[in-house]
């Protein structure tokens, strides 16, 4: 029984070892989705909308399918792309694609337009980067 344990635990620790250098982006994930769900309850309020069981299932729900994300771009990286930062991208794309949604909400809750000035300075500093 011992033994079993202890090749269990072995497998484990390889699996979260194996999954280490991506952490930052799960636990990043995590709290843009929990700012997402935290601001989306405080615009629905404000539009006088019910708050169901559906949109905190769908969180969770969002939040598995994304770590599915995160750690297959890991696998496939560090098994075909050593070079190319698959894990990166697709860890900055959900993050954008939530924090987009999160200043939609903060946007809906105070009734500025923080989504509207971060385009415009994006945009801004895009125009103006110097070229290398």
């Amino acid at each position: 029984m011992y033994f079993i344990k202890g090749v269990v635990a072995a497998a484990l620790a390889a699996i979260l070892n194996y999954f280490l250098p991506v952490q930052h982006f799960v636990a990043i994930t995590l709290g843009l989705i929990v700012a997402d769900l935290v601001t989306g309850i405080q615009a629905a309020r404000k539009r006088g909308e019910a708050i169901q069981s559906k949109g905190l299932r769908r969180s969770s729900q969002k939040f598995m399918m994304y770590c599915f994300a995160l750690l297959s771009a890991h696998s496939i990286q560090a098994t075909y792309f050593g070079d190319f930062p698959l894990a990166y991208t697709v860890s900055a794309y959900i993050s954008i694609t939530e924090f987009w949604s999160v200043l939609e909400n903060v946007g809906a809750v105070t009734g500025t337009n923080v989504l509207e000035a971060v385009k415009e300075k994006l945009t801004d500093a895009l125009k103006h980067k110097p070229k290398q």
